[in-house]
This record gives C-alpha cells, sequence and structure tokens, in this order.
C-alpha cells in the first residue's frame, strides 16, 4: 500500500527485519483462524463447535498486550464505543423484561462479543505498530494469500463436501467452502478481490488468475447481493486506477453506469440462456433476481424476504423508539406473516437501534462517517483501500444482523481501523522525510 508505506514516519528507519518476531507469528495465527474460517471447518469436519476459539483469543490477547499501549485512534475508539454502547443499553433494556434464561444469553454475548472486542482491538493494535514499517506489506501479503485460499475452497467444495460430518443445508444449490453458510462464503471472496486488487501480485498472470478466482467464487455461491456488490466494487476499482481517465470521464459517468448495468444484465441473461442447462431452477432463479435488482426491481422475491423481514423489525422498533428491546430480541423475531418462524433482523442497523436504541445506532453510524472520512482523506491504494473495504462493510451491515460475529469480518475490519489511522498518525508525527517506498 504506497500511500501508507511512504506516509511520514517519525523516528530513524529501521533495519530490515531478519525473521518474525513472536508477536508476528501470533499475528499470522489470527489471520489462518479467522480468514480460513478454522472453526466453521472444525465443526463440518469433525462436528466440533469453536474448536479454535480459545487459540484465537490467546493470539489476539497476547498482541493486545504487546501492542495495545499505543497512542488510540479515533476509528478505533469508535469502534469500541460503539460495541460498548450496544452492549451496555442492550444489557439494560434487557433487564426491564428478561426472557427465560436470561443469564445464558448474557453469557453467550460476553463471550461472543468480548471475543470480537479482543480480536479487533488486538489485532488493529499489532497493524498501528507495524505501519510504515517493513513488517507491514508481507503481512498484508500474507493476508492477501489466506483470503485467496479461501475464495479457492469454494471451487472445491465438491470435493469438500465428501470429507464434512455436517454438510451445510444448502450444499445442493451453492458453493461454500469453508463457510457452513454460503452468503459468508461469498463476502469472504470479496475480501478477497479488494485486497487482490490494491495488493497486486508482481506478476501479471498471477494477478489475472487471482482475481478470477476470487470473482469466480462470489458467482457460485448464488449470493445475489454479493454478485451485486461484486459489480459495485468493479467499478470503483477500475475508476480508482485509471484516474485521469476516470476524471474526463466524469460528464459522462451516469451512461457508464447504466452502460455497466445494461452490460451485466446481457451477460447473466446470456448465462441463462447458454449454460441454463447446468443450473437448476433454483439457481436460474437466484441469477435472473440479481438481473432484477441491477433493473432497480428490490421486493420480496428480489431480497429473498427480507423487505418483509425489515418491515417487521421496523415495527417493533416503533414501539419502544428511542429505546430498544434489549439484547438478542432482534436476533431472534417472533410474529408479522411468519408466525412460529423465528427470524434476525438481517441488518446490523436496525438491529442495534431495535435492541439497544437510538444513541447506540448514532455511535455506529459515527463509525462509518469517520472511515468515509479517512477515504477521502487518504491517497493512492490507501484511499482504495478504505473506500471499497467501507463500501463492502457498510453493504454486508445492512444485509446482516450478525456482521460483528463474524471473525473474517473482525480480521477485515482491524485491518481497516487501521489503515483508516493514517490521516491521523500523520499529522502527529513530526516533519519528516517520507519513507522510501
Amino acid at each position: 500500500m504506497s500511500h501508507v508505506i511512504s506516509a511520514p514516519y517519525s523516528g530513524p528507519v529501521p533495519p530490515p527485519r531478519v525473521g518474525l518476531t513472536a508477536t508476528d507469528w501470533a499475528a499470522r495465527g489470527v489471520v489462518l483462524i479467522c480468514g480460513l474460517n478454522l472453526n466453521d471447518v472444525a465443526n463440518m469436519v469433525l462436528g466440533l463447535n469453536q474448536t479454535f476459539s480459545l487459540v484465537l483469543f490467546v493470539f489476539t490477547a497476547f498482541l493486545a498486550i504487546r501492542c495495545g499501549g499505543r497512542r488510540m485512534t479515533l476509528p478505533l475508539f469508535v469502534f469500541l464505543v460503539t460495541i460498548g454502547l450496544y452492549l451496555a443499553f442492550g444489557l439494560i433494556f434487557l433487564a426491564g423484561n428478561p426472557p427465560p434464561r436470561a443469564l445464558d444469553l448474557i453469557r453467550q454475548y460476553a463471550v461472543t462479543y468480548g471475543g470480537t472486542l479482543v480480536v479487533v482491538f488486538g489485532t488493529t493494535s499489532y497493524l498501528l505498530s507495524i505501519m510504515n514499517r517493513p513488517g507491514f506489506r508481507p503481512f498484508m501479503n500474507f493476508t492477501r494469500n489466506t483470503f485467496l485460499v479461501t475464495a479457492a475452497s469454494v471451487w472445491l467444495s465438491p470435493v469438500l463436501v465428501g470429507l464434512y460430518v455436517n454438510v451445510p443445508s444448502d450444499a445442493k444449490h451453492r458453493l461454500s467452502g469453508f463457510f457452513a453458510n454460503a452468503g459468508e462464503a461469498a463476502y469472504a471472496a470479496i475480501m478477497a478481490v479488494i485486497l487482490i486488487a490494491v495488493f497486486r501480485y508482481r506478476s501479471r498472470p498471477v494477478q489475472i488468475a487471482a482475481l478470477a478466482i476470487a470473482a469466480g467464487a462470489v458467482i457460485l455461491t448464488f449470493t445475489k447481493g454479493a454478485i451485486v456488490l461484486l459489480l459495485l466494487i468493479a467499478v470503483v476499482i477500475a475508476l480508482h486506477r485509471s484516474k485521469r481517465i476516470g476524471l474526463v470521464l466524469i460528464p459522462v459517468l451516469p451512461a457508464l453506469a447504466f452502460a455497466w448495468i445494461e452490460f451485466a444484465k446481457w451477460a447473466i441473461n446470456a448465462l441463462l440462456t447458454s449454460g441454463g442447462s447446468y443450473l437448476t431452477n433454483w439457481q436460474r432463479v437466484r441469477l435472473a433476481s440479481v438481473a432484477d435488482v441491477l433493473s432497480g426491481r428490490i421486493d420480496d422475491e428480489t431480497t429473498t424476504g427480507r423487505t418483509v423481514v425489515w418491515d417487521f423489525a421496523v415495527a417493533n422498533i416503533g414501539e419502544r423508539f428511542p429505546l430498544g428491546s434489549g439484547l438478542h430480541t432482534f436476533h431472534s423475531m417472533e410474529g408479522g406473516v411468519f408466525q412460529d418462524a423465528w427470524l434476525g433482523a438481517h441488518n446490523m442497523f436496525l438491529m442495534v437501534v431495535g435492541e439497544a436504541g437510538v444513541i447506540a445506532l448514532a455511535a455506529l453510524m459515527v463509525l462509518f462517517v469517520v472511515l468515509a472520512r479517512a477515504a477521502l482523506k487518504l491517497t493512492g491504494n490507501a484511499s482504495l483501500f478504505v473506500l471499497t473495504m467501507t463500501m463492502a462493510m457498510f453493504f454486508i451491515f445492512n444485509t446482516s444482523h450478525t456482521a460483528f460475529e463474524s471473525r473474517y469480518l473482525n480480521l477485515i475490519l482491524a485491518i481497516l481501523l487501521a489503515v483508516a489511522a493514517v490521516p491521523a498518525m500523520a499529522r502527529r508525527a513530526p516533519r519528516a522525510a517520507p519513507r522510501p517506498v
């Protein structure tokens, strides 16, 4: 990442590293556990739950102790405040109407979100300690390669399923690789696309092959939202890579956007026509829905019922607004058109305001404002990374209510928070000659 590496650095240039330290190895262990989704893999292969959670906690706690004494940055501070307000108000509102087995519920949230805090804080602290130093790029290359392996696992799903004791429920129609949920596999592949685009391979053929593997993995999951996000990310990356041309094309951007959408719709329809015999009816419907979404059709069918869930969530929020209903109430919602079915809000913003009230929601929105401001202040690959990752996170937060609980997203968020802190770090640093790239 050229801007991050060449940003002003206070102090003498450190000598090249001879080898990895214990801290470096712990950070790479975090990347492997989160990036390869090893807890899900162990559950599907061995039937064991949370196999690597204790190891992950030890690694990230070690990183927090070794690197956490550095100055707090605004993005990390806002994140910690957001999680703190969500848990605090969620517990307060839960105490007003405690459900059966409330203590078990509180214990579950303490473990899950406590893990989130340690993973994000420890990993972010480590990254801040190596920012602008020789160890940053190798670490990011390692992270990129890890997510590429995860994306490649989607292609190998037909083989992997034969090894699984707990086979994903929709394995017949969707490929999910190392994930039990195909949607999470799709968004992990999106992260791979961004990492590959920003931290490029030196060999152009390898770069093209890696992008093809990651982008293809998104499509193979048949996750509608992820495919739409992939098309959007592709446009942003293309414009960023051709800045001068992009400036010239600003007056015709609406026409170009329309042309890109029409091309994507044509490609999908061509695939349905020429390759339809290789697809199940369920898969054809999913791809057709992507074309409908690109045409502007957002309804119950194209969102797989999410609009119904969101309407129900909004109605429940209105009953308690500006307060919340307490932890877990929007992770499992009962009633409405679903009657006895229990469904989550499928939206982080609705989940946070529904469970913890408007103050916690405001903190979450401030977090995205801070990230967006960082994207505007940064230049080069750092700007592209923060911009595309923030877009991806915002999109995921609008389609899932468990984003803070997913360890691969915890890892990506930690990297995002660290890079977003670069402008403030550069301002605080004494005037010094930029380090050579």
